[in-house]
């Protein structure tokens, strides 16, 4: 017992010496009271270990069952735990999850466990295993807090094997990313109706063809896109359709801009099982610009096949007609040349101006010269052999051809050759119409190169790099060679990007992208694989896997130089992770995923880390994957909510003010806990965008609980410390305040201890500049962190909030029970609220309101609610 008469005599000194008043010795009250704190801290978890002990026994059961105390040693296993992982009673009994976890995991554990026991209910969650066998498994856990008589004594659990299903998971997510992949890199456009011809997807391929976002074409029916003669022939296809008849029909759509777009559509019908129509999936491709040469080219065709079939007899009208023809011929913009033929020559009988393009001859220079003479193509050249034989045979034909300019360009035209004979049927003339159709070329080209080519930095990118690790790992394996693979992720690079604007941004990457391509070898290939991903893939020999790991440490070397951005030198950064074909995978989605599960743990190493992939990354990746991935994509589409807790004055047992506390039900994983989740968000720096949409809702929520009640209600939000560190906190608090026209007195920001010992100087100042806008602060979970009582004093705080964890066992535990005294006492003499949170029975409320305390909140009032429940009916 004397381990405890010192820090509970000086705690008992400390509150007679602030409840004495600040006029006697103040810096004596300050002293004891910081020493009483921290040994009252040490005294409960001494008396609680000596306390706590487990007389259950779980062999009986078949399932695998573990028992924890409240202090998270594990007390007791069954049988089938020894059974179903190999460990038996003496390897575990008395150890904590830290003895076998990482932290990330052992945080995890105690949240999820203190969880438990102050809030009840279940725990659900997966988590991979290596056995002593040294197999990987995952399994599935259930836990719940355990009683016995009204006392908690801690956390009993079970589990059981899951590493099938999981695995099974993790394929199908591989293949579902791939056909995404394929659908949203298609040159075509994918468009699916219902049996009503209502849309149901578009591709954004679909979407770009026709002026429309994805969105604009979702619910809408397939008919609203199609001009009328185009809408009546699709709706008569609609029966051939159901009896599962697949199609395919030229349509005219409309653009969103009114212009009209010709386009090949097929149709395949999908059928049910039960033989029923269940709609339609379409591929569609734009052929607007053939069908519009097609048209120019029928109409020059008609009206030259006229000009040269009118008879003798009719000379004197016709030449009438061929000088209006012919003017407008000059004036197009389609070049024709009218050669006539002569033993087997053709001589340039007419040219108009717009061939001058194609011939690089004035029309006046070329007429009298062999056709040959004035164009430059390769005659045996894919389609050219066509208009070579058409020449030869004194046939018809077009074909798209290559040309040659005198300057040295190159031009490509769409040339038809139409012959022009006498009554007995010999060719005498031939007429060549042509195009330009370099500016559409060169589109196409562009096309091209950006599917497999980053716009921003010129290197390959995924789709392309894809396709040469496909190439090299094919070689590799017939000359026994391995295929290096290095994926860099630059560090802080969102961060850095949101400071320095997105176009500096723009400028960082192109500069990465040049130092990881300078001096590699020909063999190498360097990729953009993502936003700020990047890629180097090295087939080697076998035996050279550290030299490959020095030629990386010495491309980080590189990117850590620093970099002139607009006057301002700003140091890179690159965590890296390394995978081997065929050792660590045989397909380069894998390998690619690999090496950037090794990224991942060179990154928690801290910025510049270099890690190669093992097999024990994949079990904890998988995980980590499976989670953030759902996190991310509740973050893009806001999948969070706000429940509220009341907050009452004890005296008069109304309810003045609620808490804001931040929800994710996600679709996967179900409830998920916010001491899981928050901390992720957190070290993403998501937290920052989520803790604004926070705030602003909780903001308009305060402003309709006040529209309702008689008197003032306050709002209290919790401020994570990224948020709390943002540079645009203060904007973000005022503009919610003047958006939702919340008084800023009805608003207080709680933030917790740790956030205020970092820097304490600018945790004042923005503690200040918030004080200045007229909102209360907070310090959260009072007693559980570090913060000074010298420097307490100095922050502009309105409020303290004593901790649950303190409240709990007040009425069984005299050192609580002393510590929640005392912080009374000490908000008492600060001139600060104070609001004890998990308040669960009448008891513990009664001793609170016998100390001074004059805010509570808890289960004995309300569970956290929805804001619905909580309005008045």
């Amino acid at each position: 017992m004397h381990l405890l008469a010192t820090p509970i005599a000086i705690a008992a000194l400390a509150a007679a010496v602030i409840a004495a008043g600040p006029g006697v010795y103040p810096w004596f009250a300050w002293l004891a009271l910081g020493l009483s704190l921290t040994g009252l801290v040490l005294t409960v978890r001494y008396l609680r270990r000596e306390r706590d002990g487990f007389r259950l026994n779980v062999d009986d059961i078949p399932n695998p069952i573990f028992i924890k105390d409240s202090t998270g040693i594990i007390r007791s296993i069954n049988r089938a735990f020894e059974e179903t992982t190999g460990i038996s009673r003496l390897e575990i009994v008395g150890k904590t999850t830290a003895d076998f976890s990482t932290e990330l995991q052992t945080a995890a554990h105690l949240a999820a466990d203190r969880d438990l026991m102050e809030n009840g209910g279940l725990c659900t969650y997966k988590e991979s295993i290596r056995l002593p066998d040294g197999s990987e498994r995952i399994f599935l856990y259930k836990k719940s807090a355990l009683h016995s008589d009204g006392q908690l004594l801690g956390v009993i659990g079970s589990f059981i094997d899951i590493s099938t299903e999981e695995v099974a998971k993790l394929q199908l997510a591989v293949s579902e990313k791939a056909y995404q992949t394929i659908v949203e890199t298609a040159n075509e456009g994918i468009w699916i109706i219902d049996s009503h011809s209502d849309t149901t997807f578009v591709n954004a391929r679909m979407a770009q063809m026709l002026g429309y976002t994805v969105e604009q074409f979702l619910g809408r029916s397939m008919f609203d896109f199609m001009d009328d003669a185009a809408k009546i022939e699709a709706q008569n296809n609609m029966t051939r359709r159901s009896e599962g008849i697949d199609e395919v029909h030229d349509f005219r759509f409309k653009h969103k801009n009114g212009s009209d777009r010709w386009f090949i559509v097929g149709t395949n019908a999908m059928i049910t099982d039960a033989g029923t129509f269940d709609g339609a999936l379409g591929m569609l491709t734009d052929i607007t610009a053939r069908k519009h040469a097609e048209a120019e080219l029928l109409k020059i065709q008609e009206a030259l096949e006229e000009k040269v079939l009118i008879r003798t007899a009719e000379l004197e009208q016709s030449n009438r007609q061929l000088v209006q023809r012919q003017r407008a011929i000059d004036a197009g913009s389609h070049g024709i040349v009218i050669c006539k033929v002569s033993d087997g020559n053709l001589i340039v009988d007419y040219a108009n101006p717009a061939s001058e393009w194609l011939t690089d001859t004035a029309p006046s220079d070329a007429i009298g010269r062999e056709w040959g003479d004035l164009i430059r193509y390769d005659p045996a050249a894919g389609e050219a052999r066509k208009i070579t034989e058409a020449l030869r045979s004194g046939g018809d034909d077009n074909a798209i051809l290559e040309i040659l300019h005198g300057d040295g360009k190159r031009g490509w035209c769409h040339l038809h050759v139409s012959s022009v004979s006498d009554a007995q049927g010999t060719a005498t003339h031939v007429v060549l119409a042509s195009y330009d159709i370099t500016s559409l070329r060169q589109y196409e080209e562009r096309i091209e190169h950006l599917k497999n080519f980053d716009m921003l930095t010129g290197l390959p990118n995924a789709v392309a790099f894809h396709q040469r690790m496909l190439e090299a790992f094919d070689l590799a394996g017939k000359l026994g060679h391995c295929v290096h693979l290095a994926v860099f992720d630059l560090d802080r690079f969102r961060a850095t990007n949101d400071s320095l604007g997105e176009a500096r941004g723009d400028f960082r990457l192109r500069e990465v992208a040049t130092r990881l391509a300078s001096g590699r070898e020909a063999t190498d290939v360097v990729s953009r694989l993502g936003s700020n991903q990047f890629a180097i893939m090295a087939p080697r020999s076998r035996g050279d896997a550290d030299s490959f790991s020095a030629l990386i440490g010495s491309i980080q070397q590189e990117i850590a130089l620093p970099l002139d951005v607009s006057g301002q030198a700003v140091k890179l950064s690159a965590s890296v992770g390394l995978a081997t074909y065929p050792d660590d995978a045989q397909l380069p989605e894998i390998l690619i995923e690999r090496a950037s599960m090794a990224t991942y743990h060179a990154k928690e190493q801290g910025r510049g880390g270099l890690a190669r992939y093992d097999n024990s990354m994949g079990a904890a990746a998988l995980q980590r994957l499976e989670i953030d991935i759902a996190l991310g994509r509740a973050v893009q589409n806001d999948d969070f909510f706000l429940q509220y807790q009341p907050q009452i004055d004890i005296a008069s047992r109304r309810t003045i003010g609620y808490e804001a506390l931040l929800r994710w039900d996600c679709t996967d994983l179900g409830r998920v806990s916010p001491a899981r989740f928050i901390t992720l968000l957190e070290a993403s720096g998501d937290i920052v965008v989520v803790g604004q949409r926070v705030l602003l809702k909780a903001c308009q929520q305060a402003q309709k609980f006040n529209a309702v009640s008689s008197e003032p209600l306050h709002m209290s939000v919790n401020l994570s410390p990224r948020q709390f560190s943002d540079e645009r906190l203060i904007e973000c608090v005022q503009v919610a305040l003047d958006s939702t026209s919340l008084p800023p007195a009805c608003l207080i920001l709680e933030i917790t201890e740790s956030v205020l010992v970092h820097d304490i100087d600018r945790a004042i100042a923005t503690m200040h500049a918030l004080r200045a806008i007229g909102v209360g602060l907070s310090i959260d979970d009072f007693g559980t962190g570090y913060s000074s009582l010298a420097y307490l004093k100095r922050f502009p705080l309105t409020e303290l909030k004593i901790d649950q964890s303190f409240v709990r066992d007040i009425m069984t535990d005299p050192g609580d029970a002393l510590i929640v005294s005392s912080v009374i006492n000490l908000a008492r003499s600060l001139g600060l609220q104070v609001v004890a949170e998990g308040v669960e029975t009448e008891d513990q409320l009664g001793f609170l309101t016998s100390q001074g305390c004059s805010i509570a909140q808890g289960y004995l009032f309300s569970r956290p609610c929805d804001a619905a429940d909580l309005m008045p009916k």
